[in-house]
Formats: C-alpha cells, structure tokens, sequence
C-alpha cells in the first residue's frame, strides 16, 4: 500500500498508532498498519469491491474490525478502525471508500471515542485541532486529549507540542491561549523526567524560551517562563539571557517581567554576572513587585567580592534615581558586594549620609558599617559627626552601635563622642551611649571621667543617673575623687541617685 504523506499534519509522523492501541489481534494473517494515510485514497470501486468480498475488515488497514474499537460514518455507513479512520480524515475530510464528505460534527464524534483510550489521545489532539476553525467549542476536549497523551518521559509526544505552541515544523496555526497553556503544563510534565543529558533537552529548552520571548499572549507567556523556571539549570546562560530580554522589553506586561525576575532569581548563582545583569534590569524596573523580585535576586547573587564589574551602575543609582526604595536597595547591594574598605562604595555612602530622606540616611550608615575597616580614623570621624550632630536620633543610635565595631580601643575621639551623648536631649541616645561608653573605653580613664563627674551637676537628672553608672563602671578603687563625690549623693535627698550611687560604690570597690 502506498504512503503518501504530502499533506497530512507533520506532527503525526512522531505519531504512530502502536500495536497495543490496536487490541490483541488473534487472526493468523499479517496485518499491515498504516502511519498516517496520505491524500491518494483507494479507489471507490476497488474499496466497494473489496468491503464486499471481506465485509468483516477495515478498509484501510485491510485488519479485521473486531481487532480494535470501530467507528461507522453516519453519512455513508462504513465502518473503519477509530486510528484508521483518524488518520484518514487528518489528510481528507472523506469517507476513505466512497470519498462521501465527512460532517465536523463527525470528526468530533470520532475523536471522542479516540480520548477514551491514552494512547490514541495525540491523535484525537491532533483531528480536533484540524477541524477548529469551524468548532471553537472543541477546545475543552482538546486541553483534556493533551493531558491523556502527556505521559512522564514520552519524548515522542514533544513534537505535537511544539505544534500547538505553534513552533513545530511545517504550516503554524493559531490555537486558543487555553490549548497553549495545556500543552506547556504538559511539557513542564515531561520534560524534568529525562535525564539532563537527553539529545531533545536543548531542543526543549529553546521551545520554551521562544514562547517566554515571543508569544503574545500574557498567560502563556507567564506559563511558558515559569516552566523555563521548573526546567533549565541553574545557571544556565542562554535561558538566563532570554529572561533578562523579557525584563528589559518595555512591551511585556509587569504580569511576564515579574515572572522572569523570579525565574533568575530562581536559576541565579552566587557570583553569576549575566544573572547579576538581569536581576539589575528586574531591579529598576517600573514595577514595585518586579523591583523587589530583582533585589532579592541580587541578594542571592552579589557575595563579598562578586560582580564588582556592576558596583558603577549602583553608585549611579544611589545618586540619581529618584526612587528612595531604589536608592536604599543600591546601597545594600553595594554593602554587600563590595570588599572591605572599598573606596567607591565609601565615598558613595558618605554622601547618602547627607541625603533629605531618612531611609537613605540610615541604609547608607548599614552599607558604611559593613565596608569601612576597623581602625579607619576616617570612618571614626564620620561616626562622631554623626552623633554629635542635630537630626535623626536613630541614626545617632546606629553611629554609637557603630563605634565598638570600627574603632580602636581605646580611641580618644570615639570614646569623647559616647561620653558626649550621654548629655543629649534625646532619652534614647543617652541609654545607647552608656551601653557602648564602657566598651570603648578601659577602667581609670581619666579623660571620661572628668566628662561623668561634670554631668554630675546636669540639670536634667537622667543625665546625672547615667553619669552615676557610668562612673560605678569605669572608675578604679584609685579614684578617690570619684568615691568621694559618690559619697556625697549617698547621703543626698535623691532617692533614686542615693541608691544608684551606693550600687557604684559597691562595683568599685
């Protein structure tokens, strides 16, 4: 018999009905099946004579009828296997004996029958989709004979995938959004059970990633990025490269970019500069949802040292984007990223410190923390600029927190500014202040404790109380000056000095 496949869907060729989809057959003759029936049909008298001489087989595959499940035409009354007649039909809309034109309705019916049994599900795919134009209604038995025939590890059923996605071989036609995400969920089903070194994984790969780039329709797009998500490597450049033109096109809708930015953090290394470039693009994006996906990407990629090639394109943003979510997210990138006492992330940082916005200010002090060298004199001084100016009493609070970690003890300058702060107006500072003095500074330091014993006489008594602990913490047994005023405020009418006084007296001895 001859096969003539000029016209029939390319598709089916990785479509052959198996024996199994046939029955068991019992007969002791060799049945011949066809791939696919091609556009020569036998010969209306050579098909009646024959079906009149064997009335019990299948004109197509000249098999007996009983060997497997049967369809009969309502227009002309001839019976056919389900496969056979499928296959036919794919190539003609005729009855393969008299060529009687065959109703949509009738290739519908016929596909259903084809979905009760999985392994001729593709092909019920595959007729309905051919008879879509006049029967949209179809979609639904077409997303479930997608989901029959997607079994784990069947690479034969990729290509029929591809074609709904519309990027098979051969004539594209255009499905329904819905038929497309089935045939992704599909893919995201088969695709993870080969093994990573299966021939057909690029060709998968580069299936999803021309549907994430250039499908038009958001849902599929979005289904099409997050089965790149379940399926490519980590770290995989070309998916990764793919994700960061979705990002950056300003058609995608923020639904597809925010997607992608959380497909590369997802396949992102530590220290990956390409994943670095597309978390970047995620993270100035326009959208806040896509910025955020693209900062925690960031976090993921950017270690001590990694991606020193972008720490420019953070500095840039730290000073000009008008964003404050944007600029604060620059400066922990450039905390993190940058080695200690990196010079460009230092000068950057400085000056956020004079930035309007609050949150600037305090996000450039934790990315200054983090860069500046202990022992730096420099760094010091900015610390004590910060605590002995006016303005933000939480970002005084951090600078005191800051001093332990960045000076030197014990250090003059540093140790002036805690003692300092134990006079400020602001309650919260004086109480950070006497947590961080006694760390910077050692027992009998004379020069913090001439500053205590002045704010002995401060006006407002809870500066006089933190300078009574103060000098119960650093002062020696050698202090006599310090043990006598003490004395004094024992016998003093404060009754709350009198009692710290003699627990300062007690720890000194």
């Amino acid at each position: 018999r001859i096969d003539q496949r000029t016209q029939a869907s390319p598709i089916l060729k990785e479509l052959r009905p198996s024996p199994a989809a046939m029955g068991n057959r019992q007969s002791s003759r060799e049945i011949r099946m066809p791939l696919v029936v091609g556009t020569i049909m036998p010969d209306s008298s050579q098909a009646l004579r024959h079906q009149t001489n064997m009335n019990d087989d299948c004109a197509v595959c000249i098999g007996p009828l009983a060997c497997a499940t049967t369809h009969t035409l309502r227009q002309c009354n001839h019976t056919f296997h389900c496969l056979c007649l499928a296959s036919a039909l794919q190539a003609q809309q005729l009855c393969p004996m008299c060529r009687t034109p065959v109703s949509t309705e009738e290739c519908a019916k016929l596909a259903s029958t084809l979905l009760a049994d999985p392994n001729s599900a593709t092909l019920a795919c595959e007729l309905l989709m051919e008879r879509r134009q006049e029967a949209v209604e179809m979609d639904e038995d077409v997303i479930e004979a997608i989901r029959r025939s997607a079994k784990e590890g069947d690479e034969t059923k990729i290509p029929s995938l591809a074609a709904f996605l519309g990027r098979g071989d051969g004539k594209r036609k255009h499905y329904s959004a819905a038929v497309k995400v089935a045939a992704l969920e599909a893919l995201r089903k088969l695709v993870p059970a080969f093994p990573r070194s299966w021939v057909g994984f690029p060709y998968a790969l580069q299936l999803l990633q021309s549907v994430a780039s250039e499908e038009p329709d958001e849902e599929v797009r979005v289904q099409a990025i997050k089965a790149l998500r379940e399926v490519a490597q980590k770290g995989d450049q070309d998916t990764i490269s793919c994700l960061k033109c979705v990002i950056d096109g300003s058609k995608a809708p923020p639904d597809v970019r925010l997607a992608a930015a959380d497909a590369v953090r997802a396949l992102s290394e530590r220290g990956d500069v390409s994943a670095a470039r597309a978390a970047f693009a995620a993270f100035v994006d326009a959208d806040g949802g896509v910025r955020s996906v693209g900062l925690a990407a960031l976090r993921t990629i950017c270690g001590r040292g990694d991606c020193l090639e972008l720490l420019g394109d953070f500095v840039e943003l730290t000073t000009n984007h008008p964003d404050v979510g944007v600029k604060c997210g620059a400066l922990e990138v450039l905390g993190q990223a940058e080695v200690e006492g990196g010079a460009l992330t230092i000068e950057a940082a400085k000056m956020c410190l004079r930035d309007p916005t609050q949150e600037v200010r305090r996000s450039a002090l934790e990315c200054l923390k983090r860069v500046w060298k202990t022992g730096d004199r420099d760094a010091v001084a900015t610390l004590a600029g910060l605590i002995s100016g006016a303005g933000d009493p939480q970002l005084k609070i951090d600078a005191l927190e800051a001093l332990p970690r960045v000076a030197v003890r014990p250090d003059a300058v540093a140790v002036a500014a805690a003692a300092d702060a134990i006079a400020s107006p602001q309650d919260i500072v004086r109480v950070s202040a006497a947590s961080v003095l006694p760390r910077l500074c050692d027992r009998g330091d004379s020069a913090v404790l001439g500053k205590m014993m002045a704010h002995l006489d401060h006006r407002d008594a809870e500066v006089r109380r933190h300078a009574v602990e103060m000098l119960g913490a650093i002062a020696t047994s050698r202090d006599t000056a310090v043990k006598e005023r003490l004395g004094q405020l024992v016998n003093g009418r404060d009754e709350d000095e009198r009692l710290m006084a003699e627990s300062a007296l007690r720890r000194i001895g």
